[in-house]
Formats: structure tokens, C-alpha cells, sequence
């Protein structure tokens, strides 16, 4: 990462980090966790997000959306677009 890169608390809530994002004015943030005094990049936000958070009509807009998102395994992903290129490509 960069200096100057826009960052969150990752502990503060939604209504707080979009205040912020307004206040300081950026699209995008990204929230640091502090491990035993080593910060890392978590995760980001972005207006796209708390967008999609405030027309949600129930949690279940949200599921592809956090840490416990349903998506698939790197792994799995990488086994799509392989076959699909192979596909294209008249390998398969």
C-alpha cells in the first residue's frame, strides 16, 4: 500500500465510515485490522456498498456481501475460467 491511501477504523459503524467518507471526500476506504500491533488491509467500502446495504429489503440481498459471503473457493473459480478458456479456445 501507499501513503496517502484513504483508510476506516474496521470497528466503527456503517452510519460513521459513510460520515466519513462524505466528510473527507472519497468513493472508496479501506479498513485496517490491528493484529498484535501489525496493521493489514481487511477490507474495503464503498458507496456501491452502503448503497446496497440501505435498499436491501432483508439480509438476504446482502449474503454475497462480509466475511461470512457465500462464494466459491479460489480453486473452484480458477476451475471455471480454466475450462471456459479451454472451451473457447475448442480444447474441451
Amino acid at each position: 500500500m501507499s501513503e496517502g491511501v484513504p483508510e476506516l477504523p474496521s470497528d466503527i459503524p456503517l452510519k460513521l465510515a459513510a460520515q466519513l467518507m462524505r466528510d473527507k471526500d472519497i468513493r472508496v476506504a479501506y479498513m485496517n485490522h490491528n493484529s498484535a500491533g501489525i496493521i493489514y488491509p481487511a477490507a474495503s467500502i464503498s458507496y456501491r456498498h452502503l448503497v446496497r446495504y440501505l435498499a436491501a429489503k432483508d439480509e438476504s440481498e446482502l449474503k454475497d456481501l462480509g466475511i461470512n459471503a457465500e462464494r466459491k473457493s479460489p480453486l473452484e473459480v480458477f476451475i471455471e475460467r480454466r475450462d471456459e478458456a479451454r472451451k473457447q479456445a475448442g480444447l474441451a
